[in-house]
């Protein structure tokens, strides 16, 4: 007979592994992180072959404790054939720097740029020519078949991108300082405010580079603390966390000039309107999005379904473990009366 795990058993199990891994390889391994394929299900990720649904990768490689990681965020506009189309892609990686933004023209023409909270302007999106199919490619070419995806509610990204990826690190499931079994996530904003001491999306809107960046050092946060650390359904406690004195904002690098593409001369960043934004102050891409070729497409050895994380976690244990453990000899049960009529003679008794 099994019994079913308290939450605050399950996290201690989970840490104990974790930790084992901490002290052998100094530093905790990614894997553990990472979205599982019911979790992903339950967020509404997008899953090859829905909708035009393409993945990351033709093939994948199994994530271990040195899989990079890869921080994303789009900005959408309103058009006449979608209430959320894509517009604008960043992706961020684990330095920091930029290795791809661009504007994207969407199917149909905008009816909503939404300014205040996409950073999209009309005079921005003129003469835009690259298309949601030449980001596509640029993403199968830039990842490597282990890279782990970093977001906050990444599924809207992904969404929007029509991709699907196996590996995902969501920082607002994995960081919650209000009720993590609520199944609300905290807002980016407030996650940077708190862990981060940084204002982003103010009130000259949004920029897709600095909230990739924004989830990337909160992932990095998370990953250098742990299972525990930022979520208060494992027991985490921000008053203990306020006491400490770590500083955890990082300066600005010294400004670096915009390049153009070394193969067709066009810009390879996008000039986002945030004021004084920190999309500036990092090191940018030598190609535009349609440079990159797809014969520089690195891939593993599985396929996407071959590659799903799958929650190996029990939250069941024999009743024998209790019973050595604690040296019980008897323990007092309870069954719904359906399942006892169910159980054979010897059962019962």
């Amino acid at each position: 007979m099994n019994v079913r795990l308290s939450l605050q058993e399950q996290i201690r199990r989970k840490s104990v592994k974790m930790q084992k891994t901490f002290d052998t390889i100094g530093k905790h391994d990614r894997s553990h992180f990472i979205l599982s394929l019911e979790q992903l299900a339950d967020k509404n990720y997008p899953f090859p072959g829905d909708d035009g649904i393409v993945p990351t990768k033709k093939k994948y490689k199994k994530v271990s404790p040195n899989s990079p990681l890869f921080s994303v965020d789009c900005e959408m506009c309103e058009t006449s054939n979608a209430n959320r189309a894509l517009t604008r892609i960043s992706i961020v990686n684990e330095q920091g720097d930029t290795v791809l933004d661009t504007l994207v023209k969407p199917d149909g023409y905008i009816t909503d740029y939404v300014t205040q909270f996409s950073g999209i302007t009309a005079k921005m999106m003129k003469g835009v020519t690259t298309t949601l199919e030449d980001v596509q490619t640029a993403v199968q070419s830039l990842l490597p078949p282990d890279a782990i995806l970093v977001g906050h509610s990444l599924e809207y990204d992904l969404q929007a991108m029509k991709m699907a990826h196996p590996y995902c690190l969501d920082v607002g499931q994995v960081l919650n300082y209000t009720n993590g079994n609520s199944g609300l996530r905290n807002s980016l904003k407030n996650l940077s405010e708190l862990f981060l001491g940084e204002n982003i999306q103010s009130a000259y809107g949004h920029c897709s580079y600095e909230d990739a960046w924004a989830a990337l050092r909160l992932a990095q946060l998370k990953l250098k603390n742990g299972i525990v650390f930022g979520n208060t359904s494992f027991g985490w406690k921000y008053t203990e966390y306020a006491k400490q004195d770590d500083e955890v904002c990082e300066e600005k690098k010294e400004i670096q000039s915009k390049q153009s593409c070394s193969g067709c001369s066009q810009p390879t960043v996008v000039e986002c309107t945030v004021r004084n934004c920190r999309c500036r102050f990092v090191s940018v891409p030598d190609k535009c999005v349609r440079c990159i070729r797809e014969g520089q497409n690195e891939q593993g050895d599985f396929d996407w379904a071959q590659s799903l994380p799958v929650e190996r976690d029990k939250t069941a244990s024999p009743i024998a473990t209790y019973l050595k453990k604690d040296k019980m000899r008897s323990v007092m049960c309870a069954f719904d009366r359906d399942d006892l009529d169910l159980m054979d003679s010897s059962s019962k008794k």
